[in-house]
């Protein structure tokens, strides 16, 4: 599928941009909602896979209030997803699931477009 291919194109070593497809994918929800998601934002069940993001930053919280979303991560997903979160969490990273210190906003997106641009729909 679409999703695959994008995390696929993805350099080997890229796991910060595989996950932000995956979860992007997962939730639904757009960039500028989920780049400054904090860890203590995302619930995951490890067992049953089930996913609880509560969004409370963004453009989105201009219009509305903060929201959940329940997901859960498809199976093909997990060991990528999994390996993403058990990374150690550094003070450097100030909470952020996807910390600004690791690689900045602009760089993210630009890696994210590549990896969908790559996508070739059938």
């Amino acid at each position: 599928d679409e999703v695959a291919q994008a995390v696929d194109s993805c350099a080997e070593n890229d796991l910060d941009t595989k996950f932000i497809l995956i979860l992007q994918w997962c939730l639904g929800a757009r960039f500028g909602d989920i780049v400054k998601l904090k860890r203590s934002s995302l619930k995951y069940d490890r067992t049953s896979k089930a996913l609880t993001v509560w969004i409370i930053t963004g453009k989105t919280m201009m219009k509305v209030d903060p929201y959940t979303i329940p997901s859960v991560v498809p199976a093909k997903f997990v060991p990528l997803f999994e390996e993403y979160l058990d990374r150690p969490v550094l003070e450097t990273h100030h909470g952020y699931l996807l910390p600004f210190t690791v690689m900045d906003r602009a760089t993210r997106l630009t890696r994210m477009n590549r990896a969908l641009k790559s996508v070739r729909v059938e």
